[in-house]
């Protein structure tokens, strides 16, 4: 079986626990502060998130 995803220039996969993670960023959220919202529900175990590509806007 052959699986292939195709993704964006800015793509991520992750696996949260439903129950825990604090799912609401901001209104007007940026991707900085998304990524360290990512970073701090990880800490907490809540999440686990895979950048997919290295290439897209972080790494302008």
């Amino acid at each position: 079986m052959k699986f292939c995803m195709d993704f964006d220039d800015t793509s991520f996969i992750g696996l949260v626990n439903a129950e825990k993670y604090k799912s609401f960023v901001d209104e007007n959220w940026e991707l900085d502060s998304l990524l360290q919202h990512f970073s701090n529900e990880m800490q907490k175990g809540n999440i686990l998130v895979f950048q997919m590509t290295d290439e897209g806007i972080e790494h302008s």
